[in-house]
């Protein structure tokens, strides 16, 4: 019965998960049970018992036969070398036999275990593994499998929440079991804000769908620049972008960094005008109504190319999670923030302003030109800024 058992949990193997694809065999209710223990104490007391057992039975049944005269010595002698051989032979072929279906039965899955192991440790979570008992092993399985499901939900929430937050933030809410709590910490932080120039008018006259592809192409573009260059973005305010360095993880030289992620921003916009025009044939049959005021003669669309102003600050901020327990937002809070918007009105198409914050923190790396006593809104007294030409030489 045992060894028909294992031949029978032997051919079923491939069938079990065509009839349980989800691995439920594990979990079927009312279902005769046989852990791993038991079968190996099974299997361990049939080999070195019952051989020993049957061979001893047949010698003292001969012997009890030669007492009672029903058998001679002589064939008793004769017969029982024979007879002990063959039990013998029989014994150890399905000793042999068990054994292999009990070592098959655990190897098999442990196996299949390790593959499935090493496939995650190169990244793969599509990988899962059939249940194919309903004892310890297969509970390993199961736990197995819904471990991966569990690591691939991970995934998806990353992903899925790296398409709304910063990957940056993502990163340290899922690293720290306090990654959500609601604190801050005072921090130099430094504070990029754009805006597209003259972007309203055309929000106004163009079609939504076209607008949203406009946005998407250009958003696209400067949020790889902004990732690259160790940002992280806070918001989107339309067609602007606020984006910080030095927050949440610590940038030794924030500023600079900053000052070239700018820079790249600005060398990238030629490029985005001449992709818009060949993926958004439209923008060419725009009304002239919207032209922006400085767009460049002989231009094929009203509203291209874009242009956009970049300001630059830095300062003290307080950062962390704000908000409430129902709904919460990594951002910053202080008044360079409130500054940076404010300068940002003041940067013209394809200009980058930044303050004299910034400009001490920067000199002799890029080439700057002075703009004095600009009066600031909110700001009591005017500042002098200064608009970035180009790194020095």
């Amino acid at each position: 019965m045992v060894s028909l058992h294992f031949v029978l949990e032997w051919l079923l193997r491939k069938k079990i998960p065509e009839v349980f694809p989800a691995g439920l065999a594990a979990t079927i209710p009312h279902s005769i049970r046989i852990n791993v223990l038991p079968k190996m104490l099974v299997v361990s007391l049939m080999i070195g018992t019952i051989p020993v057992s049957i061979i001893s039975y047949i010698t003292l049944s001969q012997i009890h036969a030669v007492e009672a005269g029903r058998q001679s010595i002589t064939s008793f002698l004769s017969q029982m070398p024979g007879v002990i051989g063959f039990l013998l032979g029989l014994a150890v072929v399905v000793a042999a036999g068990l054994s292999v279906f009990v070592a098959h039965s655990i190897s098999c899955p442990l196996t299949d275990l390790r593959v499935a192991m090493d496939r995650i440790r190169q990244g793969d979570l599509d990988v899962r593994i059939p249940v194919l008992l309903n004892d310890e092993i297969g509970n390993v399985s199961d736990g197995f499998n819904r471990m991966v499901a569990g690591l691939r939900e991970r995934d998806f929430i990353r992903d899925t929440f790296g398409s709304y937050l910063s990957p940056h933030v993502v990163a340290e809410i899922l690293a720290s079991p306090q990654g959500m709590n609601l604190s801050g910490e005072l921090r130099e932080v430094t504070v990029l804000v754009s805006d597209l120039r003259g972007f309203t008018p055309l929000v106004a006259a163009v079609d939504p769908a076209i607008v949203v592809r406009i946005l998407n192409l250009y958003l696209e573009r400067m949020v790889r620049i902004i990732l690259r260059h160790q940002g992280t973005i806070d918001e989107f305010t339309g067609d602007g972008i606020l984006a910080f360095f030095g927050a949440p993880h610590r940038i030794a030289d924030s500023q600079w960094q900053a000052i070239r992620c700018a820079m790249e921003m600005r060398r990238a916009m030629p490029e985005l005008n001449e992709d818009l025009m060949r993926t958004i044939p439209d923008l060419g049959q725009l009304p002239l109504s919207i032209r922006p005021p400085d767009r460049t003669p002989g231009t094929s669309s009203p509203v291209l190319p874009l242009k956009m102003g970049i300001a630059i600050n830095c300062g003290n901020l307080i950062v962390g999670n704000i908000g409430c327990e129902e709904r919460k937002k990594y951002g910053a809070v202080g008044t360079p923030i409130n500054m940076a918007f404010r300068m940002e009105k003041k940067a013209g198409p394809g200009e980058i302003i930044i303050s004299p914050d910034v400009h001490s923190r920067i000199a002799g790396r890029v080439q700057t030109v002075s703009v004095p006593e600009v009066a600031l809104a909110g700001f009591p007294e005017p500042v002098t800024l200064f608009k970035v030409m180009g790194e020095s030489l």
